[in-house]
């Protein structure tokens, strides 16, 4: 715990005299490295903690008054203060704000490139399709609504959203602080994320199957395909008929 809580000081020094406020701070870390570096080193005394207070209860009663001091050698009162720190809780909340912003912001993008095609809702371009529906009349409906979409806007929309849930979660993974409000937009995003991907592809298959140059057919088909077994995209978010028309060209 002396090492963590020691590596701690350093890591928090070396952030709060980058500045004079959270905002100064937080402007000069370049890449989120001195914040970084603190999180992790907070992370690993909080672990150290956790374990000192476990080993201290499992031992038996001599031993415990032999080496309680030990175990906590004052500076469990230090390293739990210094997780309370008001400047740090600052700084991490500003820090969630800018990846919740991020978030939100690429989502509300998301939603209006698609038109709110993918939403599980009455907006759906599937919405008023049958699943007796014929392939014919899927298409229809695909001129009319998914078709108009964007695609490379669509798709370069969506490799930003992974970027900054990627960035989100590694974020939480290095703090040893409660995130609630992170996880629950990270939850969100994450269903956007597989909406957008899922009506790419569909687009895409829409595109495809409506093609009359053959090899340009097969190539768009066997690429959706690929995403959808290799799990990039999630299967039971396509519709059907573009799936079972998309496999019957590549038999």
């Amino acid at each position: 715990m002396i090492i963590h809580a020691s590596d701690f000081l350093v890591a928090f020094v070396a952030l709060m005299e980058s500045g004079e406020t959270a905002q100064a701070r937080m402007t000069g870390d370049v890449g989120m490295a001195r914040l970084d570096a603190v999180l992790k080193a907070s992370k690993r005394m909080d672990l150290s903690m956790t374990a000192a207070a476990k080993a201290t209860a499992d031992m038996p009663a001599e031993l415990s008054e032999r080496y309680d001091a030990l175990m906590y050698f004052d500076g469990q009162g230090f390293c739990a203060a210094a997780l309370r720190n008001t400047d740090l809780q600052d700084m991490v909340d500003l820090r969630v704000l800018a990846l919740t912003t991020t978030l939100t912001d690429l989502c509300t993008a998301i939603a209006k490139c698609t038109k709110n095609y993918g939403n599980p809702t009455e907006e759906s371009w599937k919405y008023c399709i049958n699943e007796d529906a014929s392939l014919e009349d899927v298409l229809a409906v695909a001129a009319k609504t998914i078709d108009t979409i964007d695609g490379q806007e669509t798709g370069r929309l969506s490799d930003a959203l992974a970027e900054a849930l990627a960035t989100a979660k590694s974020f939480l993974e290095k703090s040893a602080f409660q995130h609630t409000t992170l996880v629950e937009f990270i939850g969100k995003a994450t269903v956007m994320q597989d909406s957008a991907k899922a009506l790419r592809c569909e687009a895409l298959l829409s595109f495809a199957l409506q093609s009359t140059n053959k090899k340009r057919r097969l190539a768009i088909v066997r690429s959706q395909l690929g995403d959808v077994s290799g799990k990039a995209v999630k299967e039971s978010l396509v519709l059907p008929q573009l799936l079972a028309a998309a496999r019957a060209e590549v038999k």
